[in-house]
């Protein structure tokens, strides 16, 4: 590796797109667990699930287009649309802890995306040089100080 070069562990385009990837496939797994609920006895109410598979389609095209922000702020509107579902008996308590756990790792996802992209973009930090010594002339690099020679060296004795 020449000097100057850095090597990326995952926070460049290519650890994005993977974390991405991961983000829309936790998004799937609580579509998923959305899906199937056509009957008055099923764990989530029809009107319910749509309107929370259209919060989850909403995540997952914020997050595919890199708007973390938007996406973390769609997930939690999906969260408080789960809640109030919940509370309302439009979701059943195991259904509802079921998406929660699905929600809670899109969360993580995306906080790991967000910093990931952060650190991608952040300019590289300064590295310190040290500052190069003032040689005057009297060392030979023995670590011991010649004795001067003022005719020579134009030194005070």
């Amino acid at each position: 590796m020449s000097i100057g070069m850095r090597t990326r562990t995952g926070t460049g385009a290519n650890g994005i797109r993977g974390r991405l990837a991961a983000l829309v496939g936790g998004a799937l797994l609580v579509a998923a667990a959305l899906t199937g609920c056509a009957s008055d006895s099923s764990p989530v109410q029809p009107s319910t699930a749509t309107q929370l598979q259209s919060g989850v389609l909403s995540v997952t095209e914020a997050a595919a287009a890199g708007d973390y922000p938007g996406a973390s702020a769609a997930l939690d509107a999906v969260q408080a649309d789960l809640l109030t579902a919940a509370a309302t008996g439009q979701v059943t308590g195991t259904r509802a802890t079921e998406i929660q756990a699905a929600i809670d790792s899109v969360t993580a996802d995306l906080a790991a995306l967000e910093e990931a992209a952060r650190l991608s973009s952040a300019p590289p930090s300064a590295v310190p040089v040290p500052a190069p010594s003032v040689d005057s002339g009297n060392d030979k690099g023995n670590g011991k100080k010649d004795k001067c020679n003022p005719k020579k060296d134009n030194c005070d004795g």
